[in-house]
């Protein structure tokens, strides 16, 4: 049967709990400054979330959107990074949403 946890904290001297937080620390801070070296020096794509609640076309990241509704309610979409979308509503009759990896006209 695998050890209790707590049995084995409890075991533990104070100066070895804290050495054993501030390791886990340690360790914790490490991760956090390698994630964002290698964000910060891998190209992205990514930008912030645009949301739209009316109806209207355009080009967002070199896509184009569409975005209808009507009848009440609420609709919204929110247009990511490489075409992706999601959607969200409450009460409301109808709505399109969509978009084509083509740069819009203009």
């Amino acid at each position: 049967m695998p050890p209790n946890p707590k049995a084995t904290d409890a075991a533990l001297p104070t100066a070895g709990k804290r050495s054993r937080l501030l390791i886990g620390g340690a360790l914790t801070a490490a991760i956090a400054a390698v994630l964002t070296l290698v964000a910060t020096i891998l190209p992205g794509t990514a930008s912030a979330a645009t949301t739209i609640c009316s109806s209207q076309t355009g080009n967002s990241n070199g896509y184009y959107y569409s975005f209808w509704t009507a009848g009440g309610g609420s609709a919204c979409m929110t247009l990511g990074s490489g075409g992706d979308y999601s959607t969200s509503w409450s009460n409301v009759n109808n709505f399109v949403a969509g978009t084509v990896g083509v740069p819009a006209d203009g």
